[in-house]
């Protein structure tokens, strides 16, 4: 249950900590002197956006604290305001996003508002109604799963269809590319390669004259420098014998005497290797233009060309691969099919079990509180559409995430008179009674601890608004129940009172709220019956509500 509500430079509140107490909770106060600021200040707790003029003129800053105890479990649930983009948010001084808050309080606390009648007329929320008394929500949630993989295969399915579509389009170049390069039998480095031996081939004879002058100046021809170098090779040995430290350099000579001899060996084998031939060099000219061609072609160098083969042959393999995808894509779609229309038909007939005792136990609550004429009738409808998903044997229905129903709420309130949707209920007093019947028979079934109460007294007074109190109070004996009220009936069935009122200090405008004790509390009531004048007679109503409470 919410133990308490810490409220700081909210609205008109300056500093308020209101401590709640199990049972029924009445909170009053004159039009204006700021109830719906602690229903504003709630509405942060269950995840509402701020807004940064909520915050207190001449203030920085605002803080909503809630602290809801379940035995010796404590939860505070903190925010803090400070009109800028970085809000805080805090479970247990954990850290959250607006979204985590939003679903864990609503374990926590419903909300009964003016806003939460006109969601109740909306047909499209029935189902939700129904869903929650039966504790339908893992079913609900599976179903809805399942609805949503089957949409994501289907767009699945889609994309690989367009994929397929352009590859269709394309197919015929790829091949023709795939081809025309293949047969092309490019090698990595050949362009390179091809350039070095053109050039031997167009410098041959140059070559040949170059390496023969050289090997003979080297090595062949009389005096040559070998020949040379020998007879210095000798002189220096000789000298050695009479020179110690001139044998180290003896070894130098004869270390080029075989470099040169190895060099006149390699110029020799360059000269017979290179021969001037005419049909290779066409031959290499001819690959040289149509890999240039290729090239042009495709705007890339060799190595492009071979990164553009392996794309290619890629891509072709990318057909087979699509029908592999698409088959498994179709079967998975067919078992999400089969287990959707499982999940769909097991929610619905849940939900027909369900709708007789809901009729039955709101027409009781309804009866207790003035509308004892009333018939109320759930209609849960299934239409039949050759596009739907679920398949129930053999007919194909409309389905949703919510599965293949569609509720709506009926009622008659006057003898004779025709079931009508509820959305055409005109009575702002009946709605709200309604409206009070349903939340009373689904939190019975709810494990929500919390229910808070605002207008539910709109429209209604006398022995009615009595009954009203008196469901809230025995709803208060198995959740705690906050309720905002302007009539002394409803307000004396509370456990516990607070009284909101406006105060002006100075130059500013306080709201303050504070919780009764049993003589303020009559005094509380009666100005609910009288007014701001407080009669005698109104006083003695007051305790006689009171006593009989």
């Amino acid at each position: 249950m919410l133990k308490s509500l810490y409220i700081k430079n909210y609205a008109l509140l300056e500093e308020e900590k209101i401590e709640f107490s199990e049972g029924l909770n009445i909170i009053t106060g004159e039009t204006g002197a700021g109830k719906s600021i602690i229903l504003g200040a709630l509405s942060l707790i269950l995840g509402e956006r701020v807004k940064p003029e909520s915050i207190r003129s001449g203030k920085d800053f605002a803080i909503v604290e809630a602290e809801f105890v379940d035995g010796s479990d404590r939860i505070l649930i903190r925010r803090e305001i400070n009109g800028k983009s970085n809000n805080k948010i805090s479970i247990n001084k954990r850290t959250v996003t607006l979204v985590e808050l939003k679903k864990f309080s609503s374990y926590l606390i419903d909300s009964h508002t003016q806003h939460e009648q006109h969601t109740l007329l909306n047909p499209e929320n029935h189902i939700n109604s129904v869903d929650e008394f039966g504790d339908l929500n893992s079913l609900v949630q599976r179903t809805k799963y399942s609805f949503q993989k089957i949409a994501e295969l289907r767009q699945k399915l889609i994309r690989i269809k367009a994929k397929q579509a352009d590859f269709q389009q394309k197919k015929e170049l790829y091949h023709y590319q795939f081809e025309e390069l293949m047969n092309a039998e490019l090698f990595l480095n050949e362009d390179e390669q091809i350039e070095k031996e053109l050039r031997l081939l167009q410098n041959a004879i140059k070559i040949k004259k170059m390496t023969f002058a050289i090997c003979n100046h080297l090595f062949e021809s009389e005096n040559s420098i070998f020949e040379q170098l020998q007879l210095q090779s000798k002189a220096m040995s000789e000298l050695g014998t009479f020179v110690e430290e001139v044998n180290k350099y003896s070894a130098d000579i004869e270390s080029a005497l075989t470099s040169i001899s190895e060099t006149s060996h390699f110029l020799s084998k360059i000269s017979e290797n290179v021969e001037f031939n005419d049909e290779r060099f066409e031959s290499l000219q001819e690959r040289q233009i149509i890999l240039d061609s290729l090239k042009k072609k495709y705007k890339t160098d060799l190595n492009g060309l071979l990164e553009k083969i392996a794309k290619l042959q890629t891509e072709l393999e990318l057909e087979l691969s699509f029908e592999k995808e698409f088959k498994e894509t179709v079967k998975q779609y067919e078992i999400e099919k089969s287990n959707y229309s499982t999940l769909a038909s097991k929610l619905s007939e849940s939900r027909r079990k369900l709708v007789s005792k809901i009729e039955f136990m709101v027409t009781k609550v309804l009866a207790r509180i003035g509308m004892e004429k009333s018939q109320f009738k759930i209609l849960v409808n299934r239409y039949e559409n050759p596009k739907g998903i679920a398949e129930i044997d053999g007919v194909k229905f409309l389905s949703k995430e919510s599965g293949i129903d569609e509720v709506e709420f009926y009622i008659s309130t006057n003898i004779g008179e025709n079931l009508k949707p509820l959305a055409k209920i005109a009575s702002g007093g009946e709605i709200s009674r309604i409206m009070l019947a349903l939340k009373t028979v689904i939190a019975k079934a709810s494990l929500t601890p919390t229910l808070v109460f605002d207008e539910v007294d709109l429209g209604i007074s006398g022995k009615i608004a009595l009954a009203v109190g008196k469901t809230l109070a025995n709803l208060g004996k198995k959740h705690q129940v906050i309720c905002i009220t302007h009539l002394p009936q409803i307000a004396a069935q509370g456990e516990n009172h607070f009284a909101v009122r406006k105060e002006v200090i100075g130059k500013r405008t306080f709201t303050k709220v504070s919780m009764l004790n049993e003589k303020e509390r009559i005094y509380e009531i009666a100005k609910l019956i009288s007014g701001s004048k407080i009669t005698e007679t109104s006083l003695e109503l007051s305790k006689s509500l009171l006593s009989d409470g």
